[in-house]
């Protein structure tokens, strides 16, 4: 049986109770033991689902993480060889080298801009990039010290969320 049948049930089972004035026949308790039964069971096997795609996502991170950083490793060892392959070809004045699988040759890059001082550089060729960021963090600690409700925000306070211990 699914989570929300049981979570209808149980609650079906509570309301006929209620309407019984808390007076409760073996059928009725029997059914309220089976229906609760089932719920508990079904809410622990979501909570062991929850903590495993909870772990499988740590994992990931981990992952995407270490693969980041392998990343930039070989990245940063890629422009090294390039550099150093570039100091050697100049330094013999070769402008080419083949070889059997591949070949190396010195090429003009295209051109590039190095801005030496941005305050001479016409405005035309200029950009303005304006960010506001809210510190949402202080202001919920504001509101718990002052319990002072900022314009432009709401405050939520009744929210429930799952915990998994």
């Amino acid at each position: 049986m699914k989570l929300y049948e049981l979570s209808k049930d149980y609650q079906r089972i509570l309301d006929a109770i209620e309407d019984a004035e808390g007076e409760l026949t073996e059928e009725q308790l029997a059914e309220l033991l089976e229906v609760e039964d089932g719920f508990r069971t079904k809410v622990e096997s979501i909570g062991k689902l929850i903590k495993s795609v909870a772990a499988d996502v740590e994992a990931i991170k981990t992952e995407r993480k270490r693969l980041a950083d392998r990343q930039g490793t070989l990245s940063r060892k890629s422009e090294w060889l390039k550099r150093y392959l570039l100091q050697a070809l100049c330094a013999t004045g070769t402008k080419k080298v083949k070889g059997q699988v591949l070949t190396v040759s010195l090429r003009k890059a295209p051109v590039s801009c190095e801005v030496l001082d941005a305050a001479e550089v016409p405005d035309d060729f200029k950009r303005e990039f304006v960010e506001v960021k809210v510190d949402r963090n202080g202001i919920i600690g504001h509101f718990k010290a002052t319990g002072e409700q900022l314009p432009g925000v709401r405050m939520v306070t009744d929210k429930q969320i799952v915990s998994i211990r």
